[in-house]
């Protein structure tokens, strides 16, 4: 697993496995949001087997699936926001990459006005992830942000 610090509040990491979940606790986590849809690969944990893994380790958990080459819908955006917003920080958010999950996070924030447009690709090249996708998706569904 490879984490990637956005901000105090927000982590995004590549696909943790169980095992692993011990080490974001001890990181200092207080809650998970997992972005993939369980089965994506062989070898990925499914959310029932997270979440408690998650839970027995004191973190929250929430899932919101996103499908790999799927854009996202405001739905997903709002559940994101949502659970950012509920959840005790830092957060942990994680996809196979952390692309899915940056970009969700980061689409939000632009509608919420927390961030800018303009900002999105510099954030994304200091965190090592493609925000591309998250820029595409505020210029088609909220061209009055971009």
């Amino acid at each position: 697993m490879k984490i990637m610090k956005v901000n105090d509040r927000l982590s995004v990491a590549t696909q943790p496995q169980l095992e692993e979940f011990a080490e974001i606790a001890r990181l200092g986590f207080k809650s998970v949001i997992n972005n993939r849809p369980d089965g994506e690969e062989v070898a990925q944990p499914d959310s029932p087997s997270e979440e408690s893994e998650a839970r027995k380790l004191g973190l929250a958990y929430r899932q919101i699936p996103i499908r790999s080459g799927v854009p996202f819908g405001p739905d997903d955006v709002d559940a994101m926001q949502k659970a950012m917003d509920e959840m005790e920080g830092p957060v942990l958010a994680h996809c196979r990459s952390g692309t899915r999950s940056l970009n969700l996070w980061a689409a939000g924030e632009v509608i919420a006005g927390r961030m800018r447009a303009d900002e999105l690709i510099p954030l994304g090249q200091k965190v090592g992830v493609d925000l591309t996708g998250a820029y595409n998706w505020i210029a088609h569904f909220h061209p009055d942000k971009v």
